[in-house]
Parts: structure tokens; sequence; C-alpha cells
């Protein structure tokens, strides 16, 4: 328990360090509506929102949930959680990132996890920021529900 405890500060002092210095990119909060294009153009929407938590310059984390506002669709709504990276610069300096992680899709009475990989651009125009992304789901495993792709859009906005 001893190890694990030391581990945990340990991880914690290294990841603290930067973001004490302000070396880091703000964390950022994020609302969004996102259309799911499998079955015809955006049929379901849903709304959520997602929290952006930067790991380096280049790198974030982000944890997202969206539901669907449909009345066609009762009980459906996602989770998602990914790594979002900037291959060619800063957030302050690049507008285009990729994001990879796993997304758990539930819709009715099937819950099902997959796969996520998201090209996206994101305006760097100050504290609100909007952005657009392509989501690419089940793209690298095969699943239940197959192949989907889902537009999403939103706004960021940064603490500070």
């Amino acid at each position: 328990m001893r190890r694990l405890l030391a581990a945990a500060v340990f991880v914690c002092a290294i990841l603290s360090t930067p973001v004490a210095a302000q070396d880091t990119p703000p964390v950022r909060i994020a609302g969004h509506f996102t259309g799911v294009m499998s079955n015809g153009p955006f049929d379901p929407v849903l709304v959520g929102g997602k929290v952006l938590i930067p790991l380096t310059d280049r790198v974030e984390i982000y944890p997202g949930l969206s539901r669907v506002v449909s009345r066609f669709y009762d009980d459906a709504w996602e989770a998602t959680v990914a790594v979002q990276i900037r291959p060619f610069g800063t957030p302050s300096r690049t507008p285009l990132y990729i994001a990879m992680g796993w997304m758990v899709v539930k819709d009715g009475g099937i819950t099902e996890g997959v796969d996520l990989v998201a090209p996206g651009v994101e305006i760097p125009v100050g504290r609100l920021r909007p952005f657009a992304e392509l989501q690419f789901l089940g793209l690298l495993q095969i699943s239940q529900a197959g192949f989907g792709v889902q537009a999403q859009f939103g706004l960021t906005w940064a603490t500070r």
C-alpha cells in the first residue's frame, strides 16, 4: 500500500509542476452537439459536454458525455474518454488535432464499447474557441453495431 501511495504522490508531483508554473494550456470546458450520420444525415442528434485536461502543450485528455435528444430514442447516451494530440504545434498556433479513444454507446437496451478516431479543427481565437470534428466509431475493431460516423460541433471555454 505504501508503494502505491508513494507512486501516486510521485506522479501527481510530476504532473502538477508544469501546471503550477503555468507552462501548460488551461483546462477547457466544452459544450457540443453531435449528429449521427449512420442512419442518415443527423439522425439522431446528441447534446453534451466534455472537459479537456492538458497533459503537455500538445496532448490533452478529455472525458465527455452526450445524451440523445429525440423522441424515438428513449434511453440513449454516449460516454467518451479520448486523448487529443496536436501533431503540428500547440493549441495557440495550430487548429488541427486528432483524437483517439474509447466510447461507450447505450442505445435503448444495448450497451457497447467502440473505439474512436476523430480528426478535428479548433479555431484558436481566445478563451472561446469553436471546434468541429468527424468521429469514426468502430474503425479499428469489428463490433455488433458496425462502423459509424458522427459529426460533432461545439464551443470550448478556457478556464484561465
